[in-house]
Order: structure tokens, then sequence, then C-alpha cells
């Protein structure tokens, strides 16, 4: 091997290894960015709103970690919840059904990565019975959950309770 290719391969090999590290910084920053929301988005329920803030805050973050891994799973989980929260935050009812359309869009997209999901079955289900003519749909979604977890009693409380809506 001559002397100039030990240079090109060493250099190509460099701008390979720069490349690799970059990428696998930007999943690690993304991870964290998603570790870090999530941890603060397990305290927002009825009693605990998030503010407007604090939904566009965690829609910036999400969007972030989706930069690097726009078709992660539980990512798309994550923005989902936080398209909920935007609608039940909105002012006017089409801004809110655009959001709760965009949670369920978001949530289709992880029932195809993960379809043996309970938990994003059960998430999916939530949604659909907050759209009016979801019935079909919502069903499907509670015999899944059913299907997939029948011995969690709590996500079959959780989901049955859906139909009644």
């Amino acid at each position: 091997m001559s002397r100039r290719s030990v240079v090109v391969t060493a250099i190509l090999s460099s701008v390979v290894l720069i490349w690799q590290a970059r990428f696998a910084f930007g999943v690690m920053r993304a991870d964290w960015l998603y570790f870090q929301l999530d941890r603060v988005m397990v305290f927002w329920n009825a009693q605990n709103r998030p503010d407007t803030v604090q939904v566009k805050q965690g829609q910036e973050q999400i969007e972030q970690a989706m930069a690097y891994w726009p078709n992660q799973a539980d990512y798309l989980a994550v923005q989902a919840r936080i398209f909920t929260w935007q609608a039940l935050l909105a002012q006017q009812q089409p801004q809110a059904d655009a959001s709760i359309q965009k949670a369920l869009e978001a949530m289709q997209r992880v029932l195809q990565q993960r379809p043996a999901n309970p938990y994003h079955w059960a998430q999916y289900a939530e949604y659909l019975a907050a759209t009016p003519g979801k019935s079909a749909e919502l069903k499907v979604a509670i015999a899944k959950v059913n299907e997939l977890a029948p011995g969690d009693i709590k996500l079959q409380q959780q989901v049955q309770g859906l139909l009644g809506r």
C-alpha cells in the first residue's frame, strides 16, 4: 500500500468516526431530552394541569429529540401526549380538534411499530374516546388491550371506563 493510500484511508476513517460520534451524541441528547420530559409529564394530570407555557416547552423539547430520531415510538407517544394537552388547553374547538387529530396520527405511527404493546393501545383508546365518531376504532383498541394484557387489572379498568364516555 502506498503512502498516499494510507493517508486517504486514515482521513476517510477519521471522517466516518467523527460522523458516527456526532450521530451517537445526537441520539444520546435526544434520549436525554425525552427522559427529562417524560419525567416531568408523569406529574401532569387533572389535579396538576400544566399551563400553556409548560406544554409549549414540552413540544419544543420533544421536537428537538425527534430531530435526531423522528420515528422512535416512545418519542411519538410522548408527542401524542403533548398534542392531547394542547387540545385540553386550546381556547377554540378547531384548535382542540386539530391537536387531537395529531395525537391520533402519532399513536397510529406508534402502533405500526409496536402493535403488541397494550399500554400504547390504551393510550390510543383514550384519545379515540375524546373524538366523536370513533366508537368503532375505540372498540378495536379496547379489544387489543384486553387481548394483550388480560391480567393487567389497572389497565383493564382504565380502558373499560372509556366506552361510557
